[in-house]
C-alpha cells in the first residue's frame, strides 16, 4: 500500500488536521478494526495531497474530488482483513462527500412520478446489503478502541437522517443525507491497455530451520536488469522491517538462478517474518510475499516446526501439504480465502519430529469446488504458527 485517497466535500474547506491510518482486523469480517499499524499513521490537512482530476490548477488544498496522500515508504501487509481510517482532529466535521445541508452523500433514489414525489424513499446506505456486506465503523475519540457500527438504523451518524418529504429551512427536500466516508487505500497508479513485465520472476521462496539458525532459499526463473535482493526481517507482530543482508543479482538472465542466506541472529521460540526487496539497476523496487520461520526452544536435538510449500503449486485437482511439529499433540491446519474466511480445516494428531501431510482437493467443508485464486494455509499448534500461500488454477 502506497498511501490513502479521500474525497473532501467543498461545503467545508477548513484545512483542519486529520489522521490517516491502516488497522488490522480479526479473522471475522464482521468485527470492527482491531489494531492500528503505527507505520501507516500519517498526519495531514483536509484536502492536502495530489489531485486526481485532470487539469486541476495548482493549489495547496483540493476539494470536491479525491486527493492522494502518499506514505514515505510503501507498506506491505500480510494476508488478512484491514480497515482504512481517517480521523478529524479539528472541531469541524469531515464532510466527506458532503452536500450544503448534510454531512453526507445524497443517496435516495428520487422518483418524480410518485405521488407525492419521492415516495420510493430508498437509500443506498440503508439497504440491507450495505449494512451486511460492507462494513463501516466509527469511534467518537480517535484510537480509543471503542468502535460503533456506522450503518445501523438508530443512534449513529451513518444512517439517512432525512425523510423523502423532509423540510430544511422551509424548502422541501426529496433527498436523504448519509455520512458514508469516502476513503480508500492507494496502491499506485494504474494504466489500462498496458502490459507490465516484471523485472524478476520469483519461482520459489522458502524459510526452514537449520539447527540454531533459519535458512532462506529462493530462486528466480528470469531476471531483467536485477541489481539484487535486500533480505528484510521483523518479529511477527512488529510494524517495521529491517534489512539484514544484500545478495547481488545476476543482472539479466533467462535461466534458473538460486540464492540463499543463513540467518543465525535469531532467538528460540520467536516467530520471524522475512521478505525480499528486489531492486533494479535503475532503482525501482518490488517486494516478495512474506515467509515465516521459528526455532523451537527445547532439549538438544529437538526438531523445529516446518510447513512446506504445497506441491504441486499451482494445482487444479489435489495438492499435498507437508509439515513437522516439534511437540506431540493436537494441531490444526486451516485454509483461508483472501478475505480471511476459513474454507477448510483439518485437526491433526501431531507426533514430535515426524513428518505429516494433508492432501487437499480444492473443495470447502461442504464439498464445493472453490474458485481459482490465492489461498492461505496455516499450521497452528503448541507454540507454532506458520503460514504460506498457494494457488488454485483449473
Amino acid at each position: 500500500m502506497r498511501g490513502f485517497q479521500a474525497y473532501f466535500g467543498g461545503a467545508n474547506q477548513s484545512p483542519d488536521y486529520i489522521l490517516y491510518s491502516l488497522y488490522r482486523g480479526t479473522n471475522n469480517p464482521n468485527d470492527p478494526p482491531d489494531t492500528v499499524i503505527k507505520a501507516t499513521r500519517r498526519y495531514a490537512k483536509r484536502g492536502q495531497g495530489t489531485p486526481t482530476k485532470a487539469n486541476t490548477p495548482f493549489r495547496d488544498f483540493y476539494f470536491d474530488q479525491y486527493v492522494t496522500y502518499t506514505l514515505d515508504t510503501e507498506y506491505v501487509v500480510d494476508p488478512g482483513i484491514y480497515f482504512v481510517t481517517v480521523s478529524q482532529l479539528g472541531e469541524t466535521g469531515l464532510e466527506l462527500g458532503a452536500s450544503t445541508r448534510n454531512e453526507g452523500q445524497v443517496t435516495t433514489i428520487y422518483d418524480p412520478n410518485s405521488n407525492p414525489p419521492g415516495t420510493g424513499n430508498y437509500s443506498i446506505a440503508a439497504h440491507p446489503e450495505m449494512r451486511t456486506n460492507i462494513r463501516f465503523w466509527y469511534e467518537e475519540i480517535a484510537e480509543s478502541g471503542t468502535w460503533h457500527e456506522m450503518l445501523q438504523p438508530t443512534t449513529n451518524p451513518g444512517y439517512p437522517n432525512h425523510n423523502y418529504g423532509g423540510v430544511v429551512t422551509q424548502i422541501n427536500t426529496y433527498t436523504r443525507g448519509s455520512w458514508t466516508p469516502m476513503i480508500r487505500p492507494y496502491f499506485g497508479a494504474k494504466e489500462a491497455g498496458t502490459c507490465t513485465v516484471l523485472p524478476v520472476e520469483l519461482a520459489a521462496f522458502d524459510v526452514t530451520p537449520a539447527g540454531d539458525a533459519l535458512r532462506l532459499d529462493w530462486k528466480t526463473a528470469t531476471e531483467i536488469n536485477n541489481a539484487g535482493f535486500y533480505v528484510e526481517r521483523r518479529e511477527k507482530g512488529a510494524d517495521n522491517w529491517s534489512s539484514i543482508t544484500f545478495k547481488a543479482g545476476a543482472g539479466t538472465s533467462n535461466h534458473e538462478i538460486k540464492y540463499s542466506h543463513v540467518d543465525s541472529d535469531v532467538k528460540q521460540n520467536v516467530t520471524y517474518q522475512y521478505r525480499l526487496r528486489q531492486q533494479d539497476r535503475d532503482g525501482a523496487i518490488q517486494y516478495s510475499a512474506v515467509r515465516e520461520g521459528r526455532i523451537a526452544g527445547a532439549t538438544t536435538g529437538e526438531v523445529g516446526a516446518t510447513l512446506a510449500q504445497n506441491s504441486p503449486n499451482p494445482f487444479s485437482a489435489v495438492t499435498t501439504i507437508n509439515f513437522t511439529m516439534p511437540h506431540s499433540g493436537n494441531a490444526t491446519l486451516a485454509i483461508y480465502d483472501v478475505y480471511g474466511n476459513t474454507v477448510r480445516s483439518y485437526d491433526i494428531n501431531a507426533q514430535a519430529g515426524v513428518a505429516g501431510s494433508v492432501i487437499w482437493d480444492g473443495r470447502d467443508a461442504n464439498g464445493t469446488k472453490l474458485a481459482n485464486g490465492i489461498y492461505v494455509y496455516k499450521l497452528v499448534g503448541d507454540g507454532v504458527s506458520l503460514s504460506r500461500k498457494m494457488t488454485i488454477a483449473r
